[in-house]
């Protein structure tokens, strides 16, 4: 009897803490960009997102980071995650971009299923399930740099 209560408790544990891959402070005012190029984006069932965590200032006023060159790909989909559950969307390509309307989607953490939930004008357009989170190491003008990388299952 106490070694099944013993696995039990070790299993609801071990199934707690894989749920806990994400969090609303991993996203909370953070910009991330999708590994996949834009069209793969929107076809694949499986993604990677690359958090952009390591600004490059050169001083022209906006942001730039180290990422977008030593990881980025010339076509790419990017997500600004804001207060408030609001989401800048967009895709990026070598010579052009798209953004999204500013209010058409919004985010949140469904902390049961440990899912990324993103809506479209109100309507659920996808789940993301991560099954995977890594640090990733990469290397830019002779310096090494850290930052985040979540593989997810996407959802209709």
């Amino acid at each position: 009897m106490k070694k099944g209560l013993i696995i039990l408790i070790g299993l609801l544990i071990v199934q707690t803490s894989n749920a806990q891959i994400i969090s609303q402070k991993d996203f909370l005012n953070t910009e991330w960009f999708s590994h996949n190029t834009d069209s793969l984006f929107f076809t694949s069932d499986t993604i990677s997102l690359i958090k952009f965590s390591n600004i490059y200032d050169q001083g022209k006023g906006y942001k730039i980071f180290y990422e977008s060159e030593s990881l980025g790909e010339p076509q790419s989909v990017i997500f600004q995650f804001n207060r408030q559950g609001k989401l800048n969307f967009w895709v990026k390509n070598y010579h052009w971009s798209s953004k999204a309307i500013i209010g058409e989607r919004t985010w949140k953490i469904d902390k049961q299923n440990a899912e990324l939930v993103i809506y479209r004008n109100g309507t659920k357009e996808w789940t993301l399930k991560p099954i995977e989170k890594n640090q990733i190491e990469f290397e830019n003008k002779n310096q090494k740099f850290k930052t985040t990388e979540l593989i997810m299952i996407k959802k209709k």
